[in-house]
């Protein structure tokens, strides 16, 4: 699969190759990142706790949280520049290894919430774009295949809401959310866990288009 910056680099070999023929060359343009709903889920500014960074697994010096880590890394990149788009907000809320949401919308009692999980964490992209999260592998709970919600909120007032799933779980075409995704759609907010070179869990790479 070609990643946005190799599709751009073949795709400005073919505008030059167009322009030297004497037709107007077109900007090449990433495909944008599919965006969906933020669900009932998202904390509102006086449901988050104290502790919003980007490393999820645990609550200040507490135990870790449980569920399989995974480190969550990614860029946010412009989709007509094209480049990277840093000092963007990047926020990502998901449930528990239970399947509970940080949120008192989650009404269920059972099963207990995992109180060492953050839910919730946020992330400023690099000079690169480049962001970075330490969260679990996304589980299901009754109705939702497994995914990670995420939100985007760029200095220059764009912004994007989407969902990340686990490529190829076999709940995923059970869900009503992900069928209305195209494949090319799907392809692009898929996550494929690798074993992380710590030996600390796993680790997913997604660049984000918009």
């Amino acid at each position: 699969m070609l990643t946005p910056t190799r599709r751009w680099l073949l795709g400005g070999l073919v505008v030059g190759g167009v322009g030297a023929s004497g037709y107007a060359a077109r900007r090449y343009l990433w495909p944008a990142t599919p965006g969906s709903t933020a669900g009932p889920f998202y904390p509102e500014p006086d449901m988050r706790l104290s502790e919003v960074d980007a490393d999820l697994l645990r609550m200040g010096a507490g135990p870790p949280s449980a569920g399989i880590p995974l480190r969550l890394t990614g860029r946010l990149l412009d989709q007509r520049q094209p480049g990277p788009i840093p000092g963007a907000l990047v926020e990502i809320w998901q449930v528990d290894a239970n399947g509970r949401y940080l949120h008192p919308g989650d009404a269920r009692t059972t099963p207990q919430r995992d109180a060492a999980f953050q839910g919730y964490g946020r992330a400023r992209t690099g000079t690169d774009g480049s962001f970075e999260f330490q969260t679990i592998q996304p589980v299901p709970y009754p109705g939702r295949t497994p995914h990670i919600h995420m939100r985007i909120s760029t200095l220059a007032g764009a912004g994007l809401t989407t969902q990340l799933y686990l490529e190829d779980h076999p709940m995923n075409l059970s869900d009503a959310i992900y069928r209305r995704m195209t494949w090319a759609e799907r392809r692009r907010v898929g996550l494929r866990p690798i074993s992380d070179p710590t030996g600390l869990g796993t680790t997913a790479q997604v660049d984000i288009v918009i």
